[in-house]
């Protein structure tokens, strides 16, 4: 049936997990200044802008896991339709798939091509962005998956959990220690590692209601392992210049499947559910702007090249001893720049739509239940 309550007006948002999400995008976008900038070090040399470049590179798979995890501990209990909230999120990749397109071609920023606009008018078929054609995927199997882990005894559940972390984080993060040690992960796809993490969360919201230990304990244990996964870094950093016969990838720890991220992640998440701080209207909106943000400042083929590579010339910091404050001040600005452009988007063309994207979801919902329940019908 279609659910005739959903309403245009979100219920109020946690501002404790909307901080949370608000870091969390800031991490990555300092992910995408280490990664995407373009540096390349001696690799006989153990500098201390190495070294930075490294941490800011640690925060982009801890900002992804984050989502998910929390997507996963508050989607696990909706029994309402998430039609609603895929086509809207449908939209907003849409739109920034093909107005960066549009305004690329304008500036002659790029060469119009069939497949270049092909891209941008099917961004999620065609991979954009990897994380939200992937959480967009995740999003409508939610409905399927909440059943299947509802349905489950808690002994069920926890062995489900176990077997799908030894297969896609345990033994992978033991393999990436040593390059001439290598297990292959059965089935590995980002899509079935969101489905891990949205489970593992899942897990946390309907058999652990309330925890038993204050946020101090788990930031604690928090930055025991993200201590630990950056010195791994430093560690084989280290070994690669005292020794050629072994080449150590010094960001081995980094990965989304990581054990020492993982542990991490989730114990920031459980720390930032401890906490108490009361609503707040400017963090939720700040908040409301995040996907959006990696939307705008992530677009692969031209968005990122021109952010890191042409606007701030990142590379050209390599050696700089500037590169530390330089690093934090771009970083602020392209957070702060894509958050104001996203807040825009949503009040000057997303709000006054959201009435008509209502109609479409319900719209979409009564025709789906129409269909399978006179499929059944025929076949029984």
């Amino acid at each position: 049936m279609v659910n005739k309550g959903l309403s245009v007006n979100p219920k109020e948002r946690n501002s404790n997990i909307e901080v949370l999400r608000i870091i969390a995008m800031i991490i990555i976008v300092a992910h995408h200044f280490s990664v995407h900038g373009g540096f390349q070090f001696d690799t006989s040399y153990i500098g201390i802008n190495r070294i930075w470049i490294q941490y800011l590179q640690l925060g982009g798979k801890i900002g992804v896991d984050i989502f998910v995890l929390i997507s996963g501990y508050y989607l696990v209990s909706r029994t309402s339709s998430l039609t609603y909230k895929a086509l809207k999120l449908w939209l907003q990749i849409l739109f920034y798939s093909v107005v960066i397109f549009m305004v690329s071609i304008a500036l002659n920023l790029s060469i119009f091509s069939k497949k270049a606009m092909l891209d941008s008018f099917f961004p999620i078929s065609m991979n954009q962005w990897w994380f939200a054609s992937t959480y967009f995927v995740l999003l409508l199997l939610t409905p399927f998956i909440n059943i299947a882990l509802t349905s489950m005894s808690k002994g069920l559940y926890q062995r489900a959990l176990l077997l799908a972390l030894i297969m896609w984080c345990i033994l992978p993060s033991l393999s990436g220690l040593y390059p001439k040690f290598t297990i292959i992960s059965p089935q590995f796809s980002n899509l079935i590692w969101f489905i891990t993490l949205y489970s593992l969360s899942a897990y946390i919201r309907l058999w652990h209601t309330t925890l038993s230990h204050t946020s101090k304990y788990y930031f604690v244990i928090a930055m025991g392992s993200f201590i630990v996964t950056f010195l791994s870094a430093v560690l084989f950093d280290y070994l690669n210049v005292i020794q050629k016969s072994i080449v150590f990838n010094p960001t081995a720890l980094y990965d989304l499947t990581s054990i020492t991220i993982l542990i991490g992640t989730v114990a920031t998440f459980l720390g930032f559910l401890q906490i108490k701080i009361n609503n707040s209207k400017i963090i939720n909106t700040i908040s409301s702007a995040t996907f959006g943000v990696y939307l705008l400042h992530d677009h692969p083929n031209i968005i990122r090249p021109l952010i890191w590579g042409t606007i701030f010339k990142n590379a050209s910091y390599t050696d700089s001893n500037m590169l530390i404050p330089y690093s934090i001040m771009v970083i602020a600005l392209v957070y702060l720049t894509c958050t104001f452009i996203e807040l825009l988007r949503i009040h000057i063309i997303e709000k006054p739509c959201l009435v008509f994207i209502l109609r479409i979801s319900q719209s979409i919902d009564y025709l789906l239940d129409k269909f399978f329940d006179s499929t059944l019908a025929n076949r029984l």
